[in-house]
This record gives structure tokens, sequence and C-alpha cells, in this order.
């Protein structure tokens, strides 16, 4: 009851310091009851007199109001004048509404304008009780019953021991089945391959679908993805500098160099230095790729024979190889 008392106190304060903003604005609030249950549902209003003074007036909304209470329904008067609410009180304690507030719009401002608070005091769902004693005594069990729950119990337990050590001591599991043998994969032939994307750069370049920066970066790549599985050094994270210097240790034939220098060199220039070669040199690049292939496939035909020979040996692949012409996929 003290505590009702303070809030009501706390209350009428609350109002006297905001007569100035809501008394001003002739805000009024209204509701259906004074003191909330848990659960219970009451009407709450809110008039506002000037409201037709402002284009646009703002009701407060389910922010405003807290935890404590939830908008079941909300209804606005013909020109906004007042505004309805249907709440459900959802709180434990004496509770005060001092958050709500209004939002005037009158051109491009907006006057916030306070609600006068309203207390309600909590009423609770449940009766006093002064004595909780058990209506009856409580029943108690012969000693023979609890002797043989007891002993149930530790025959379970003793039970649920023992099928746990058993099936993860002595129970061997069923061995698994055995794994079919696996397909070993096709030999990736680098000669082949090159080949293949030559064919893609020409059909693209034929096609106008490719542009020219995005067919030399392809066509730097595939040379140097040939380099680095047949001569066995880092091709593709190497410089072209660093690519001609690797070739020249590796005694590669001289006009194979040549055409690779100049391709490597011509690819370098559309990279970094912005050049657009003529429709006509493209052509004679391609053509010179195609050569160069050509060539490779007359030197290292030995080399692609062995790298296929070791991939055999790897996946233990009895199959015939042979020696005069190296296989395609």
């Amino acid at each position: 009851m003290t505590l009702r008392i303070f809030i009501v106190l706390l209350a009428g304060i609350w109002a006297a310091a905001f007569t100035g903003s809501a008394a001003g604005q002739d805000i009024r609030v209204q509701a259906s009851t004074d003191s909330l249950r848990p659960g219970e549902v009451f009407e709450f209003r809110i008039d506002f007199e000037a409201a037709r003074a402002y284009d646009t007036v703002l009701y407060p909304d389910s922010t405003f109001f807290g935890r404590e209470f939830f908008i079941r329904n909300k209804e606005l008067s013909r020109r906004s004048r007042s505004a309805t609410y249907e709440l459900q009180f959802f709180g434990v304690n004496d509770v005060l509404l001092d958050q709500l507030a209004i939002r005037a719009v009158q051109g491009g401002d907006t006057l916030l304008l306070a609600v006068p608070p309203t207390a309600f005091g909590f009423r609770s769902v449940l009766q006093p009780v002064d004595n909780l004693r058990p209506m009856k005594p409580i029943f108690e069990f012969p000693y023979g019953i609890q002797g043989l729950i007891f002993a149930f119990l530790l025959a379970m337990l003793a039970a649920i021991s023992a099928w746990h050590i058993y099936t993860r001591y002595f129970k061997k599991p069923p061995p698994p089945p055995p794994a079919p043998p696996a397909e070993p994969p096709v030999f990736d032939n680098p000669l082949r391959r090159l080949e293949r994307g030559i064919a893609e750069l020409e059909s693209g370049f034929a096609a106008g679908s490719i542009a020219a920066e995005e067919l030399y970066l392809r066509l730097s790549f595939l040379l140097r993805e040939y380099y680095e599985r047949i001569y066995a050094f880092p091709a593709l994270e190497q410089t072209s500098r660093e690519v001609l210097n690797s070739l020249k240790q590796r005694k590669v034939a001289q006009p194979h160099y040549d055409t690779s220098s100049q391709l490597l060199n011509t690819s370098d220039m559309v990279k970094f230095a912005g050049f657009t070669p003529e429709t006509d040199d493209i052509k004679t690049d391609l053509e010179a790729l195609r050569a160069a292939a050509a060539q490779l496939k007359k030197l290292n035909s030995g080399l692609i024979q062995q790298l296929e020979m070791e991939h055999l040996r790897k996946y233990r692949v009895t199959e015939h190889v042979n020696t005069r012409e190296v296989r395609t996929p």
C-alpha cells in the first residue's frame, strides 16, 4: 500500500512538471481502470484537442509502452484528435506509464509533446495463504518395498555397466567391407592440353568473342603451364625473363626459344604496357603459337612418354604404351 501511494504521488509531481507542455497543448488521458492484474485487457485513450492545428499527428507506438504493455488494437478518431488503445498488461508490479509522447508535425518541424503520466496499481491473482502444510500426513513406504526398489535400481545399474564393458572391450566390431578398386585418373597429356587451349583461342579469335588482352593472357598461361609440367620448373610463378633463362639452361632448341621469347614479350606488353596489337598481328602470333606446339611435339615426345609411364606406375595400371607415338587421353 505504501508503494502504491508513493507511485500516485510521483505521478502527481510528474503531471505538475509537464503542465506547461501537455496541459498547454490540451492533452488528456483516460483509462478504464486504475489497477491491473497480469493478462488483463483494458482501454487507454489519449485526447489531443489541438491536433487539427498540425499537418500530421503521430501517437505513441509499442516502443513507448515498454514490455509491461502489449497493444492489441489501436484506433484513431477523425482528424487524429484522439487515439484509443486496447492494451494487455503483463507486469508483476505497480507501474507508472510516463514515457508516452506525441509527435506533431507542421511543415518541416516536428514537435515532441509529452503525455501526462498515468499510474496503475498491481493486483495479484493469487490469494494469500497462511499455512502451506499438507492436508494429510505423507505416506511412508514399508521398509520391504524400499529395499526392493533399491535392489531393482542396483541390478539395473549393474546390467547397464556390464553391457557397456562388454561392447567396449570384448565385442569385436564387424570388419568393414572391402573398398572397391578406385579407377585411376586419366593421364593428362601436356601436349594435348596445349593444343586444346590453342584451338579455343583460335575459335574465340575467329568469332570475335575474346578480347586481345584476355587472348594474350591465356596464350602466356598455356606456354607456362606446358613448360612447368615438362621441364619441372615453376614457370607459372616466374617472370618472362626467368622463364626464358630456364629454357636456355635446359638447352631448348633455338627456333622454339626465339618463338617463345617473341610470344611472351608480346604478352607482357599487352598486360603491363597497355599495348593493343592489330588483328593481323594477333593472327600471326596464333600461327606462331601453333608452330611452337608442333616444335614441342617433336622435341619432347620422349619426355611425355616418360611422364605417362610414371603415371601408370603410380596407380599400378598395366597398360601398353606405344613407344612410337604418344597416346591421346
